[in-house]
């Protein structure tokens, strides 16, 4: 009896973390990411539309330049344009 509580309970907290989860910004980055791999997909496609896309998620396009920046990609200059940190 105590474990079907326990899946009950496992049931309502596994939805209302679906139900937050399409009712927040998650549900436009899974919009964002679409259009990306659309993007990428597309021969007819630029930077610039790369850029354009990347930029409606500031979370991402933050991650982009922080990536872009750090040591690892030992850019000569700070790259604080997401259409650079493209390119670069």
């Amino acid at each position: 009896m105590e474990a079907a509580v326990q899946t009950d309970q496992r049931t309502e907290r596994i939805e209302r973390i679906l139900s937050a989860i399409n009712d927040s910004d998650l549900s436009s980055i899974k919009s964002v990411v679409g259009n990306i791999i659309r993007l990428i997909n597309n021969p007819k496609s630029t930077a610039r539309d790369l850029k354009d896309i990347i930029s409606i998620d500031p979370p991402l396009t933050a991650k982009i330049l922080r990536v872009s920046n750090s040591s690892f990609y030992a850019a000569q200059t700070k790259i604080d344009d997401v259409g650079k940190a493209i390119v670069w």
